[in-house]
């Protein structure tokens, strides 16, 4: 449906793109790739996914299709 960047750290953009994504007919969000086997690995996406799945009702997948299968 669509992409956003989590607007680097720690993340401001989490705050405010789920109500966006949400408000636009989205059911579940992806945490890219990136976030996982970037370089360092985003240590917050435990605390994304967490909270964006108890603040705006929306399932919370880490990674896309694309993902590795060494995680």
């Amino acid at each position: 449906m669509g992409y956003t960047t989590c607007g680097g750290c720690p993340g401001g953009n989490i705050e405010y793109a789920p109500a966006e994504m949400k408000k636009d007919g989205t059911e579940v969000i992806h945490l890219a790739t990136g976030f996982v086997i970037g370089y360092p690995p985003c240590p917050y996406i435990q605390y994304f996914k967490d909270y964006i799945e108890k603040r705006f009702e929306v399932k919370v997948v880490i990674g896309t299709p694309d993902t590795p299968e060494i995680l």
